[in-house]
């Protein structure tokens, strides 16, 4: 009987082996020590995410591939600001929303413009996986400057009270109906790291209807309820970088000093009248420094050490920063500055795949989330102070993309639209310049050029003039006497 339990239990743990469609869920001897969580998307993330936060935030401030890396994203991403345009309004509506957006007012620290407030929210979503923007209302603008009266204030993810978290109809401080839909976000008073100075005083919270409110992060599976840092996957790799580099850094000084041991059996005095001359322990002196020379008495020898090989650095160097490019989504050159091993080619190939994730940073969150929610807003609060009225529609128009070779590129796009492939609005947005905008300017420019008596290409009118001759030009047929 004990040998028939002992057979079913031997059966039972082979049984993952043998039974295995895929080799890489059997357990063998290399993946018995894998551990994969099988949490959802927000149980596993709640104990983890602010080790992420605070260790990513220490990269970004302290490592130059990860504040590279992330600089590199935001300057991509937002650049100059998306700018959104709103169709449809009267010219003195478009006026006053563009002199709200360019005012530092706009924000409700005053400490950037309405293009800035974008940036500093891509860079915190980039650091620390998510940010808030909030509503707030300040009549003073109105008052004073004659625009709506809309400030948007940026806030860190930390100001969601987690501590009502239930598991349920409260996740990282959003609170949910029965059928999960969002209701409000529950924010504390202050920031929870910046209370009182460390008085110890209490924090408070206060619901938030969603309508004043927008959290922006990359989500990644379905139901998740909160961001996680972009380099997440490259904190480990990057603390083990930095940790080489200081190692190398050290080694170098090392070998730069003059640096060994004295033996032998002399422990007699240099000099009688001076005792710190004395060997010691074997030891002559305790420090080194570079181009030292040291003098030894008779009897004594000194042994130099070389330090250690730590084998091809750069090439190690080049392989983590690999990694660490692949974790951020960007291209390794980008973070190192090194073109050394890159050329036309491959630059073009990996622009177009490290533009389509731009891409999608803009169209999947900050437009969707951020502008047209602060659009939203501005809209309301227009309507109510009387500078608004009818029907409108909002145009985003990210910032330009850089040319690779604008000798060859501006001739093709001028194809692609003679050809039908592309509408002439759609390459003037790619270069980030609203079309209205640049046929208005355009109109203005090529009046004051034919009253300056100029001719510009782009005047067809113009060319069509001149080209044509003129009756006194024409020349009369030749006749023969």
């Amino acid at each position: 009987m004990g040998k028939k339990i002992k057979n079913k239990q031997k059966n039972k743990v082979l049984q993952p082996v043998t039974l295995a469609r895929y080799e890489a869920a059997g357990i063998t001897r290399t993946t018995e020590n894998w551990y994969a969580s099988d949490s959802g998307p927000n149980s596993g993330m709640r104990y983890d995410w602010q080790w992420l936060v605070k260790r990513h935030q220490d990269l970004a401030d302290n490592d130059p591939l990860a504040g590279k890396a992330v600089g590199t994203i935001v300057n991509n991403w937002i650049g100059d600001g998306i700018m959104s345009t709103p169709n449809g309004a009267t010219k003195r509506y478009r006026n006053l929303y563009n002199e709200w957006a360019d005012m530092p007012e706009s924000d409700f620290y005053e400490r950037h413009n309405y293009y800035g407030g974008q940036s500093l929210g891509a860079r915190t979503c980039a650091i620390r996986g998510a940010y808030l923007i909030r509503k707030r209302i300040n009549p003073t603008l109105l008052e004073k400057y004659g625009v709506a009266p809309l400030q948007v204030q940026i806030l860190e993810a930390e100001w969601l009270d987690t501590t009502k978290d239930n598991g349920t109809d409260i996740i990282f401080g959003q609170k949910f109906d029965s059928s999960g839909r969002l209701v409000g976000y529950w924010i504390r008073d202050q920031h929870p790291n910046e209370t009182a100075w460390g008085l110890g005083s209490s924090i408070t919270s206060q619901l938030v209807p969603k309508e004043e409110m927008s959290l922006i992060f990359d989500c990644l599976r379905p139901g998740q309820r909160m961001g996680i840092p972009f380099g997440t996957a490259a904190i480990l790799t990057l603390r083990d970088i930095a940790d080489i580099n200081t190692a190398q850094q050290l080694k170098d000084k090392i070998a730069a000093c003059f640096f060994g041991v004295t033996h032998g059996d002399d422990q007699t005095y240099l000099n009688p009248a001076d005792p710190r001359e004395k060997v010691v322990n074997g030891s002559l002196f305790d420090t080194i420094s570079p181009g030292t020379v040291e003098h030894l008495p008779p009897g004594r020898m000194f042994q130099a050490f070389t330090p250690p090989s730590s084998g091809d650095f750069s090439s190690t160097q080049k392989i983590y920063a690999h990694r660490v490019a692949a974790a951020y989504q960007v291209l390794p050159w980008q973070i190192t500055g090194d073109l050394s091993e890159v050329n036309y080619s491959s630059i073009r190939g990996g622009w177009i795949e490290f533009h389509k994730r731009i891409g999608y940073l803009r169209w999947n969150l900050a437009i969707p989330h951020h502008c047209r929610t602060v659009c939203r807003w501005h809209d309301e609060l227009a309507r109510m102070a009387g500078i608004l009225k009818g029907p409108m529609t909002w145009e985003h128009t990210p910032p330009r993309r850089e040319l690779q070779d604008p000798t060859k590129e501006i001739p093709a796009l001028i194809e692609a639209v003679r050809a039908g492939f592309m509408s002439l609005s759609e390459v003037k947005r790619s270069f980030g310049y609203v079309p209205e905008q640049v046929m208005t300017e355009l109109a203005e420019d090529i009046k004051a050029a034919r009253g300056a008596g100029l001719v510009l290409s782009v005047d067809g009118m113009t060319e069509k003039v001149q080209s044509a001759p003129k009756p006194d030009q024409q020349q009369l047929p030749e006749v023969n006497p």
